[in-house]
């Protein structure tokens, strides 16, 4: 039985998303944006008899959608968002074991077995397991020692396909 109690930072919630988003749906979202701001440089080269108040609508949103990128990576808009759910800073008390996992807080328990979980996740600062493709739960590593990383890891290669 692995057990640990923690509390979420806004770091390990900015770390869990960017490390969601960035694959395979989010790092195609991404790659689209950039072959989309990619089309649009094209184009505006190639058109040169556009006069620039022409073309300025391009650059506009062009530059957007590189801001768009930029602030996700950064992960700005991940601490804004941990900030404002309150729900997110309450005590977590996690157990993960062969029956499943299990996450408990002052307002409520979730008790998973290991077939309710599709897939898991390994970032460089924490596990996501996934009871849904869009939906996952974060456990830092941070809060595990060196004994329960590599325990808790094995017990997900041993459970979730």
């Amino acid at each position: 039985m692995i057990a640990a109690e923690f509390q979420l930072t806004s770091d390990d919630y900015a770390e869990a998303q960017v490390a969601h988003i960035t694959k395979a749906p989010g790092r195609i979202i991404i790659l689209a944006i950039i072959a989309l701001g990619a089309g649009f440089v094209v184009t505006l080269f190639i058109t040169a008899s556009a006069t620039r108040h022409e073309i300025l609508p391009a650059w506009i949103f062009l530059g957007a959608m590189w801001l768009f990128v930029v602030l996700l990576r950064s992960k700005v808009v991940y601490r804004m968002q941990f900030n404002r759910t309150k729900a997110l800073h309450d005590p977590i008390h996690f157990e993960a074991g062969d029956d499943g996992v299990v996450f408990r807080t002052q307002r409520g328990e979730s008790t998973t077995k290991w077939e309710g979980l599709e897939k898991w996740r390994e970032s460089k600062g924490s596990f996501l397991l996934y009871p849904q493709r869009r939906l996952f739960f974060v456990v830092p590593k941070r809060v595990l020692d060196v004994g329960q990383v590599v325990a808790f890891r094995d017990l997900l290669r041993k459970h979730i396909q």
